[in-house]
This record gives structure tokens, C-alpha cells and sequence, in this order.
């Protein structure tokens, strides 16, 4: 159009004298005018309305006095503006809203949620102040922005540039003006579990301040501290202290989940709620058990001498590994020995054994090593007194020598094959 201006193309006719000229009448030759979309890299689409301005203007009024068309057509900055060129040629405060305000009658504000719930609300702060005031000094819109700790916003970066307390409310306190809603924390701690944290427990008793940022930083910013700290005073520990509340020395399950566990291979079952009544968790964990994947499996043998649970169970502070078995072994199971087809598998039953009187240390671990210390056996080592045979050869029990009772063991054999029903607690 500018060229057509200069008597150019249809400019060469449509002048004013021969026919109408191309610097008017727009309408004449364009039928129809269309909203215009400006795609602004950081700040979103702004978009601008021929039809609402062709109710005020003529189209000769802008162009191509204040907008060249086509090719020839000019991007300008928002400090252009201001200096009263493009739309601040109107919009200078007195025949329109000025460019230096009133950002979000053109540019697309939105209120703004960040992660752990903080909101930032545009149509807020645009009442106060002017875009320019944040943007671009203190926020790069769009991807190039970099998220602040609240450690950095202390320091007076982003936010905390007006929020120190004496322009706008302190980013160290209120921390509910901006987090609308708080949330509940699981510490995924590898040594005992799905530790959990409530905000909504704590809230009821203490204002945000007293914890962040002095106690706990947040963010990018977060330290992760140990139990042996925290018994220092550091996090948790500068309250858990068995004053202000319960210390974190003792109490592990009102954080920590404790569980009772059952050891499949053994059938042992281990109970934290009945230690826990009498020991603080310290006191295990972990000088005699790590949590977690590096804890070590003990054998019997080993907490004989008095490693694991043999620490405390030797007798003298508790009942002794030694005897006793049913006390943590609560349930029994029958033990089958693969053999090949020829010979038949050996299937032994604790609980048949149990039922003629026996106790489990009579046999554990002095004659059967268990778990794994056991150690296999041949039948001229029982034939010679050792496993079974120290009792399978006596005047006690039928004799491993006998061939006529090796069915009693070895399926598939002649001989009474006892019928095996394991899994109840012994009675003794």
C-alpha cells in the first residue's frame, strides 16, 4: 500500500483525480477487515480488533499515516509505544488508555499456580503497578525465567524484591497469602520406609514462619538431614526434643512406619510393636540391624555368638537363640530333600518330631545346623551317628542301617510313609 501511495500499481490511477485514492477508501477495495493476532514470543498472542476501532475511525486515520500494511509493515516495542508511536499515538491517556498501563486490555494476563500450590495473581499486582515494573528486571516472561528458592526470594531476588516487608508482606512470614493450600510430605527414606510429614498437623500449632526458612529451606534449596542431626537439634530436632515435643531419640513410630515382619524361608517372625514397648529403635538400628537393603541375613550359628539377635538374646537379658525356637518360630514347615527318582525324595516333618516330645533345641543347632549353616549329609555319615542318625540308630527311634524302614523316610518305598500336616504353632 505504501507503494501504490507513491503512485504505484493501482497508486498509478488511484490518486484523487482520476479515480479514489489508495491512502482512503479502504473499504472500497478491501470488503471485509479481519481481527489481527500478534504471536508475542514470551508474553502470548495479542490480538487487535479492525471492527472495534471502524467504529471510531477511519481507516486513513492509522493507515498508512500510524501503520504501514503489508511488506512494508513495522514491529514495535512497548517503550515505542510509550513514545507515542504505533497505538501510542492514540493510546496516550486522552484519546484512549495509555500503553503504559492497562497491559491486560491487549496482552493476555493470567493468574499464575506454581508448584506446591503458591499462586500469583496478575489482575492483582496490574491494579498496583505497571507491567514494566516486574518485567523484564525482575521476571523474563516465558521459558528463559528462572524459578527462585524462597532462600533467594530472603535475598530480595524475584518476588522477594517488593515482599521484604515494608513495600509489599514479607516472603520470611505469610507464607499462606501465596500457598493457598499446603501438603502433606512422604520422605521416601530408603533405611525405613515412606516417612510422612503433615503440614496440616502442624499448622494447627504453629505459624509457617516458625519453621521455613530458619528450621527448613525449601525447594531447590532443601537439605536433607540425618537422624544423628537431628538429635543435635538440627530440623525436626530443634523442636523434637522432649520438650517442646517428644524427642526424636525415642517415639520412631509416631514418623517411621514399623511393621511386623515375617521371615518366609524360616518362618520366624520378628514384632517392632513388642520391642518397641521396651527399647528405644536406637538401640537395634544400627549398631545390630541396618534397615533396608544392606542389612545382612545372620545364621543361627551367628547369633549363637551373639551377633543379630543374639545380642540380647543369650540367656541373661533375654531368652536364650538357643532353645526356645517356637518363641519366634511360631510356625513349623516340613522340610523336603530332593533325592533322585531311584532313591525318593525325603520329606521331614517338624511337626510329627515336636509331637513325640522333642524340643527344637534338642536337635538345633547342636545335631541340624539351620538356615544357612546347614551342611548335607550322606547316609554313611548318619550310619555313623551324625543328623539324623544320632537319634536313627539308638535304641530311641528305628535305625538308619535298617533296610526295612527306609519307606518311612524315602517316598516311595515300603514302609509306613507317615502323613505330614504342617503349618500350626507347636504344643508344648
Amino acid at each position: 500500500m505504501a507503494d501504490m501511495a507513491k503512485l504505484k500499481s493501482c497508486g498509478a490511477c488511484h490518486e484523487g483525480d482520476v479515480a479514489f485514492t489508495v491512502n482512503a477508501n479502504c473499504g472500497r477495495c478491501h470488503k471485509s477487515t479481519k481481527d489481527i493476532t500478534f504471536d508475542i514470543p514470551d508474553i502470548g498472542s495479542v490480538a487487535f480488533s479492525h471492527e472495534i476501532h471502524l467504529g471510531m475511525y477511519k481507516c486513513d486515520d492509522c493507515h498508512n499515516q500510524v501503520f504501514a500494511t503489508g511488506v512494508s509493515r513495522k514491529s514495535f516495542t512497548m517503550a515505542e509505544m510509550e513514545k507515542g508511536k504505533s497505538c501510542g499515538a492514540c493510546h496516550d491517556g486522552k484519546s484512549a488508555f495509555t500503553a503504559s498501563a492497562n497491559c491486560g486490555k491487549c496482552h493476555p494476563v493470567k493468574d499464575i499456580t506454581f508448584t506446591d500450590d503458591a499462586r500469583f495473581s496478575h489482575t492483582k499486582h496490574l491494579d498496583m503497578y505497571k507491567c514494566a515494573d516486574c518485567h523484564s528486571k525482575l521476571f523474563v516472561a516465558g521459558p528463559d525465567n528462572k524459578r527462585r528458592s524462597m532462600a533467594d526470594m530472603e535475598k530480595g531476588q524475584s518476588c522477594g524484591a517488593c515482599h521484604e516487608g515494608n513495600t509489599g508482606f514479607s516472603v520470611k512470614g505469610d507464607c499462606d497469602k501465596c500457598h493457598k493450600s499446603t501438603m502433606e510430605i512422604a520422605f521416601n527414606v530408603p533405611a525405613t520406609g515412606v516417612t510422612y510429614f503433615s503440614h496440616a498437623f502442624h499448622i494447627g500449632m504453629y505459624k509457617c514462619a516458625d519453621c521455613h526458612n530458619g528450621i527448613f529451606t525449601t525447594g531447590a534449596s532443601a537439605k536433607r538431614y540425618t537422624m544423628g542431626d537431628m538429635e543435635q537439634g538440627k530440623s525436626c530436632g530443634s523442636c523434637h526434643d522432649s520438650k517442646t515435643a517428644f524427642s526424636v531419640k525415642d517415639a520412631c513410630q509416631k514418623c517411621h512406619p514399623v511393621k511386623e515382619i515375617q521371615f518366609k524361608e524360616s518362618g520366624a517372625s520378628f514384632s517392632h510393636k513388642f520391642h518397641l514397648g521396651l527399647y528405644p529403635c536406637n538401640d537395634c538400628h544400627t549398631k545390630l540391624f541396618i534397615p533396608g537393603k544392606g542389612n545382612r541375613r545372620v545364621s543361627m550359628p551367628e547369633m549363637e555368638k551373639g551377633k543379630s539377635c543374639g545380642a540380647c538374646h543369650d540367656s541373661s537379658t533375654a531368652f536364650t537363640v538357643t532353645g526356645s525356637c517356637n518363641k519366634c518360630h511360631n510356625v513349623t514347615k516340613a522340610v523336603k530333600y530332593e533325592l533322585p527318582e531311584k532313591t525318593g525324595s525325603v520329606l521331614f516333618s517338624h511337626k510329627l518330631h515336636l509331637s513325640k516330645g522333642y524340643n527344637c533345641g534338642d536337635c538345633h543347632n547342636g545335631i541340624i545346623l539351620a538356615g544357612v549353616g546347614r551342611k548335607p549329609l550322606k547316609m554313611k555319615d548318619m550310619e555313623e551317628g551324625k543328623s539324623c542318625g544320632a537319634c536313627h540308630g539308638a535304641a530311641m527311634a528305628f535305625s538308619v542301617k535298617d533296610a526295612a524302614s527306609c519307606g518311612r523316610c524315602h517316598g516311595g518305598r515300603t514302609g509306613d510313609i507317615p502323613s505330614f500336616q504342617e503349618g500350626s504353632a507347636p504344643q508344648f
